[in-house]
């Protein structure tokens, strides 16, 4: 129910249960965006609510990603029990750690960082004569340390004070360049990248 008032005869029947000290677990399903369907509020009366969606990054059709969306009970000492979980199924169900999902904040940088890894190649490919391709076809070279020194000096990458770049802006670099790869918009082998 998408609607606050629709929930609200419910409130007084959690808060019995949860005063009787009865635990209850109360599903629901997501938009198409993986968010809770409707209103919010009803979240307000758990303690914790928890995620349970299909994995973007594993190709795997039965693993399931859990991730607590809100932990009123976790602390520094436990929070390693609330860290997000990939759950295979199967005889015996295997249980193992999860990379932590990019906020959204993260996702547009990333998107952001996909389109001028593009430029940045094509920019440097300009200058780079045609060799043959995988296919035999010429296709323009060029390294992928080029790339991301091109990407650094206009800024898209934090650097330390050291000049170096720093993990995040690292772990964004190869998510960009593998999301490229995957959807075939760039080839890359032996430090080389180029458009198919």
């Amino acid at each position: 129910m998408s609607e606050e008032e629709s929930w609200a005869p419910m409130k007084p029947f959690v808060r019995e249960l949860s005063s009787r000290h009865i635990a209850q677990i109360w599903l629901h399903h997501s938009n198409d965006t993986g968010k809770s369907f409707g209103t919010k509020t009803r979240e307000w009366e758990m303690d914790t609510v928890v995620s349970l969606a299909k994995p973007e990054d594993i190709s795997d059709d039965t693993a399931i990603r859990l991730e607590f969306r809100k932990a009123r009970l976790r602390t520094p000492v436990n929070a390693n029990q609330f860290a997000p979980l990939i759950i295979r199924p199967g005889d015996e169900w295997q249980v193992e750690a999860a990379a932590r999902t990019a906020t959204s904040k993260e996702k547009r940088n990333s998107t952001t960082l996909h389109g001028e890894y593009i430029k940045a190649y094509d920019r440097l490919a300009d200058a780079v004569e045609e060799t043959p391709g995988f296919d035999g076809k010429p296709v323009r070279k060029v390294s992928i340390d080029a790339v991301r020194d091109e990407l650094k000096r206009r800024g898209f990458l934090d650097t330390n004070d050291k000049g170096g770049i720093t993990p995040t802006s690292r772990s964004h670099l190869l998510r960009a360049r593998v999301d490229l790869l995957k959807a075939q918009k760039l080839v890359a082998s032996e430090g080389f990248i180029w458009r198919p």
